[in-house]
Protein backbone atom coordinates (compact mmCIF):
# COMPACT_ATOMS: atom_id res chain seq x y z
CA UNK A 1 0.00 0.00 0.00
CA UNK A 2 1.29 3.48 -0.85
CA UNK A 3 1.03 6.19 1.79
CA UNK A 4 1.60 9.92 1.32
CA UNK A 5 3.78 11.48 4.00
CA UNK A 6 1.70 14.17 5.75
CA UNK A 7 2.49 17.74 4.78
CA UNK A 8 3.71 18.71 8.22
CA UNK A 9 6.39 16.03 8.12
CA UNK A 10 7.58 17.16 4.70
CA UNK A 11 7.70 20.79 5.74
CA UNK A 12 9.48 19.90 8.96
CA UNK A 13 12.18 17.94 7.16
CA UNK A 14 12.75 20.74 4.66
CA UNK A 15 12.70 23.81 6.88
CA UNK A 16 12.89 23.11 10.61
CA UNK A 17 16.67 22.94 10.90
CA UNK A 18 16.99 26.49 9.58
CA UNK A 19 14.57 28.09 12.06
CA UNK A 20 14.89 28.57 15.81
CA UNK A 21 11.93 29.20 18.05
CA UNK A 22 11.44 30.37 21.62
CA UNK A 23 8.50 28.63 23.25
CA UNK A 24 6.66 28.85 26.55
CA UNK A 25 5.51 25.46 27.81
CA UNK A 26 2.82 24.82 30.42
CA UNK A 27 3.37 21.46 32.13
CA UNK A 28 -0.13 20.64 33.40
CA UNK A 29 0.23 17.85 35.95
CA UNK A 30 -2.77 15.83 37.08
CA UNK A 31 -1.01 13.21 39.22
CA UNK A 32 1.65 14.02 41.82
CA UNK A 33 3.32 10.68 41.13
CA UNK A 34 4.39 11.55 37.57
CA UNK A 35 8.10 12.26 37.14
CA UNK A 36 7.97 14.07 33.78
CA UNK A 37 7.98 17.70 34.91
CA UNK A 38 11.39 17.64 36.57
CA UNK A 39 12.93 15.96 33.53
CA UNK A 40 11.29 18.31 31.04
CA UNK A 41 12.40 21.43 32.90
CA UNK A 42 16.07 20.64 32.24
CA UNK A 43 15.56 20.83 28.46
CA UNK A 44 15.72 24.58 28.07
CA UNK A 45 17.38 24.19 24.67
CA UNK A 46 16.71 21.34 22.26
CA UNK A 47 18.06 21.56 18.73
CA UNK A 48 17.65 25.17 17.58
CA UNK A 49 14.76 25.86 19.96
CA UNK A 50 14.64 27.24 23.49
CA UNK A 51 11.91 26.39 26.00
CA UNK A 52 10.65 28.17 29.11
CA UNK A 53 8.57 26.06 31.49
CA UNK A 54 5.74 26.76 33.92
CA UNK A 55 4.48 23.80 35.95
CA UNK A 56 1.08 23.52 37.65
CA UNK A 57 -0.50 20.64 39.56
CA UNK A 58 -4.28 20.43 39.34
CA UNK A 59 -4.75 17.02 40.98
CA UNK A 60 -7.91 17.09 43.06
CA UNK A 61 -9.00 20.34 41.47
CA UNK A 62 -9.58 21.72 38.00
CA UNK A 63 -7.45 23.06 35.20
CA UNK A 64 -7.43 26.86 35.21
CA UNK A 65 -7.71 28.17 31.62
CA UNK A 66 -6.01 31.39 32.75
CA UNK A 67 -2.80 29.36 32.78
CA UNK A 68 -2.96 29.21 28.98
CA UNK A 69 -2.24 32.91 28.60
CA UNK A 70 1.04 33.44 26.78
CA UNK A 71 1.71 29.72 26.37
CA UNK A 72 2.73 28.09 23.10
CA UNK A 73 2.64 24.45 24.20
CA UNK A 74 0.75 22.47 26.84
CA UNK A 75 2.37 19.27 28.04
CA UNK A 76 0.11 16.82 29.87
CA UNK A 77 2.33 14.36 31.74
CA UNK A 78 1.07 10.93 32.74
CA UNK A 79 -2.53 11.23 34.00
CA UNK A 80 -2.62 14.94 33.17
CA UNK A 81 -6.28 15.43 32.09
CA UNK A 82 -7.67 13.01 34.69
CA UNK A 83 -7.22 9.70 36.48
CA UNK A 84 -8.86 7.27 38.89
CA UNK A 85 -12.34 8.56 38.13
CA UNK A 86 -11.41 12.24 38.45
CA UNK A 87 -11.63 14.66 35.53
CA UNK A 88 -9.66 17.90 35.79
CA UNK A 89 -10.68 19.77 32.63
CA UNK A 90 -14.29 20.52 33.48
CA UNK A 91 -15.24 24.08 32.66
CA UNK A 92 -12.04 24.65 30.67
CA UNK A 93 -12.85 22.66 27.54
CA UNK A 94 -13.99 25.45 25.23
CA UNK A 95 -11.17 27.76 26.26
CA UNK A 96 -8.67 24.96 25.75
CA UNK A 97 -9.93 24.06 22.26
CA UNK A 98 -9.97 27.73 21.29
CA UNK A 99 -6.38 28.03 22.45
CA UNK A 100 -5.36 25.00 20.38
CA UNK A 101 -7.11 26.45 17.33
CA UNK A 102 -4.98 29.59 17.63
CA UNK A 103 -2.03 27.52 16.39
CA UNK A 104 -0.81 25.92 19.61
CA UNK A 105 0.40 22.40 20.38
CA UNK A 106 -0.44 19.80 23.03
CA UNK A 107 1.56 16.78 24.16
CA UNK A 108 -0.39 14.04 25.94
CA UNK A 109 1.20 11.16 27.82
CA UNK A 110 -0.92 8.19 28.92
CA UNK A 111 -3.92 8.75 31.17
CA UNK A 112 -6.59 6.54 32.70
CA UNK A 113 -9.55 5.07 30.88
CA UNK A 114 -11.77 5.31 33.96
CA UNK A 115 -13.15 8.87 33.97
CA UNK A 116 -15.76 10.76 31.94
CA UNK A 117 -16.51 14.44 31.50
CA UNK A 118 -19.79 16.11 32.40
CA UNK A 119 -21.27 14.91 29.10
CA UNK A 120 -20.28 11.31 29.68
CA UNK A 121 -17.38 11.45 27.25
CA UNK A 122 -14.43 9.33 28.23
CA UNK A 123 -11.60 11.60 26.99
CA UNK A 124 -13.26 14.96 27.57
CA UNK A 125 -14.14 18.08 25.67
CA UNK A 126 -10.64 19.63 25.89
CA UNK A 127 -10.08 17.37 22.88
CA UNK A 128 -12.56 17.57 19.95
CA UNK A 129 -14.17 14.32 21.02
CA UNK A 130 -17.54 15.27 19.51
CA UNK A 131 -15.88 15.23 16.08
CA UNK A 132 -14.36 11.82 16.80
CA UNK A 133 -17.03 10.04 18.89
CA UNK A 134 -15.66 6.54 18.27
CA UNK A 135 -12.25 7.32 19.76
CA UNK A 136 -11.75 5.73 23.17
CA UNK A 137 -9.04 5.00 25.73
CA UNK A 138 -8.39 1.33 26.45
CA UNK A 139 -7.26 -0.13 29.75
CA UNK A 140 -3.90 -1.60 28.75
CA UNK A 141 -0.37 -1.87 30.08
CA UNK A 142 3.13 -2.22 28.78
CA UNK A 143 3.83 -3.55 25.27
CA UNK A 144 6.43 -3.56 22.54
CA UNK A 145 5.88 -1.11 19.66
CA UNK A 146 6.57 -0.92 15.95
CA UNK A 147 7.46 2.49 14.50
CA UNK A 148 5.49 3.35 11.36
CA UNK A 149 6.93 4.97 8.23
CA UNK A 150 5.37 8.23 9.38
CA UNK A 151 7.02 7.80 12.75
CA UNK A 152 10.40 7.24 11.14
CA UNK A 153 9.97 10.34 8.97
CA UNK A 154 8.85 12.48 11.91
CA UNK A 155 12.13 12.46 13.79
CA UNK A 156 10.32 11.70 17.04
CA UNK A 157 12.29 8.48 17.43
CA UNK A 158 15.64 9.72 16.13
CA UNK A 159 16.21 13.42 16.86
CA UNK A 160 18.15 14.32 18.88
CA UNK A 161 18.14 10.84 20.47
CA UNK A 162 17.77 7.39 19.01
CA UNK A 163 14.90 5.93 21.01
CA UNK A 164 15.03 2.38 22.30
CA UNK A 165 11.30 1.72 22.25
CA UNK A 166 11.69 -1.53 24.18
CA UNK A 167 12.91 0.52 27.17
CA UNK A 168 9.71 2.59 27.30
CA UNK A 169 6.91 1.58 29.63
CA UNK A 170 3.44 2.00 28.11
CA UNK A 171 0.04 2.46 29.70
CA UNK A 172 -3.57 2.97 28.59
CA UNK A 173 -3.79 3.72 24.86
CA UNK A 174 -6.17 5.57 22.55
CA UNK A 175 -8.03 3.38 20.04
CA UNK A 176 -10.37 3.49 17.04
CA UNK A 177 -8.56 6.43 15.47
CA UNK A 178 -9.88 7.57 12.06
CA UNK A 179 -7.68 8.55 9.14
CA UNK A 180 -7.35 12.17 10.31
CA UNK A 181 -4.88 10.88 12.91
CA UNK A 182 -1.29 10.19 11.81
CA UNK A 183 -0.07 7.07 13.62
CA UNK A 184 3.61 7.16 14.55
CA UNK A 185 3.90 3.84 16.39
CA UNK A 186 1.75 0.72 16.83
CA UNK A 187 1.41 -1.40 19.94
CA UNK A 188 2.25 -5.03 19.30
CA UNK A 189 -0.24 -6.44 21.82
CA UNK A 190 -3.47 -5.03 20.34
CA UNK A 191 -2.45 -3.36 17.05
CA UNK A 192 -3.66 0.00 18.34
CA UNK A 193 -1.63 3.23 18.24
CA UNK A 194 1.06 3.83 20.82
CA UNK A 195 1.79 7.29 19.41
CA UNK A 196 -0.05 9.60 17.01
CA UNK A 197 -0.65 13.22 16.14
CA UNK A 198 -3.69 15.14 14.91
CA UNK A 199 -3.59 18.54 13.23
CA UNK A 200 -6.89 20.16 14.16
CA UNK A 201 -8.18 23.63 13.24
CA UNK A 202 -4.66 25.03 12.98
CA UNK A 203 -3.39 23.38 16.16
CA UNK A 204 -1.75 20.09 17.07
CA UNK A 205 -2.44 17.22 19.48
CA UNK A 206 0.32 14.62 19.98
CA UNK A 207 -0.12 11.55 22.16
CA UNK A 208 2.28 8.83 23.31
CA UNK A 209 0.93 6.36 25.87
CA UNK A 210 4.02 6.42 28.09
CA UNK A 211 3.93 5.72 31.82
CA UNK A 212 6.16 7.93 34.00
CA UNK A 213 4.70 7.22 37.43
CA UNK A 214 8.08 6.54 39.06
CA UNK A 215 11.72 7.45 38.64
CA UNK A 216 12.69 4.31 36.72
CA UNK A 217 9.90 4.59 34.15
CA UNK A 218 10.49 8.30 33.72
CA UNK A 219 14.23 7.81 33.24
CA UNK A 220 13.51 5.31 30.47
CA UNK A 221 11.31 7.93 28.78
CA UNK A 222 13.70 10.86 29.27
CA UNK A 223 15.24 10.72 25.76
CA UNK A 224 11.75 10.59 24.26
CA UNK A 225 10.69 13.66 26.26
CA UNK A 226 13.56 15.63 24.75
CA UNK A 227 12.65 14.39 21.28
CA UNK A 228 9.03 15.33 21.92
CA UNK A 229 9.98 18.91 22.67
CA UNK A 230 11.96 19.10 19.43
CA UNK A 231 9.01 17.60 17.53
CA UNK A 232 6.64 20.22 18.95
CA UNK A 233 9.09 23.06 18.37
CA UNK A 234 9.61 21.99 14.78
CA UNK A 235 5.86 21.87 14.22
CA UNK A 236 5.42 25.35 15.63
CA UNK A 237 8.11 26.65 13.30
CA UNK A 238 6.98 24.88 10.14
CA UNK A 239 3.20 25.26 10.11
CA UNK A 240 3.50 28.54 8.20
CA UNK A 241 5.25 26.63 5.42
CA UNK A 242 2.12 24.54 4.87
CA UNK A 243 -0.67 25.85 2.70
CA UNK A 244 -4.30 26.11 3.93
CA UNK A 245 -5.04 22.92 2.03
CA UNK A 246 -2.69 21.06 4.35
CA UNK A 247 -0.07 20.41 1.67
CA UNK A 248 3.46 21.65 1.42
CA UNK A 249 3.33 24.28 -1.31
CA UNK A 250 6.24 23.19 -3.49
CA UNK A 251 6.98 19.58 -2.65
CA UNK A 252 3.78 17.71 -1.82
CA UNK A 253 3.30 16.13 -5.22
CA UNK A 254 6.87 14.91 -5.43
CA UNK A 255 7.39 13.12 -2.13
CA UNK A 256 5.72 9.95 -0.89
CA UNK A 257 6.45 6.90 1.21
CA UNK A 258 5.70 3.31 0.30
CA UNK A 259 4.65 0.78 2.90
Amino acid sequence: MTRWIPAFLIAMLLTAAAHAGNFKVLIARGDARDQEAALLEQFTKVGPHTFEFTTVLHEGGVFDPANLEGMDIVWFPWNGPGHDGNYFMGGAEEAFRNWVAEGHAVWISAFDDNYTDQNGKQIGGWFPIDEYPDVIVQNTGDAEVEITDEGKASGLFSEPNDIDTSALVLDDNWANLPDDFVVLAIRQDNNQPAAWYLEWNGGLYVEFCIDTRDAARAAAAEPLLENGLLFLGNWMETTLAVSPSGKAATTWGALKAAR
